[in-house]
């Protein structure tokens, strides 16, 4: 499945439940698993294409590098708000014991 940046997207949560995985643990390897995603776009974001990597190649190279990357950033970013989407979900239901679920 390859989700656009900016779409919406149906997202399946976990119930957090006593016989299902603990709330607690799904919420930390959530949150894992954005600082790594931060730390990804942190990293694609300092090698932005440079004109001067492209220029030999002619002069749409460097708006095509551009705009890829610029896609690749926001594939990353879409990655993250879907985990953002998991944790607050985890998160509510432990703190609000949502749906009658312990």
């Amino acid at each position: 499945m390859s989700i656009q940046p900016g779409e919406q997207v149906e997202i399946t949560v976990p119930t957090v439940h006593r016989n299902g995985t603990d709330g607690e643990a799904l919420r930390r390897g959530y949150c894992e698993a954005m600082a790594t995603l931060r730390s990804a776009i942190e990293a694609a974001t300092m090698v932005y294409p440079n004109g001067r990597d492209y220029y030999v190649q002619g002069p749409g190279a460097i708006r095509r590098a551009m705009k890829e990357h610029e896609a690749r950033l926001g594939r990353l970013q879409s990655v993250l708000e879907e985990w953002q989407h998991l944790a607050k979900g985890v998160y509510s239901q432990m703190n609000g014991k949502e749906n009658g679920h312990e």
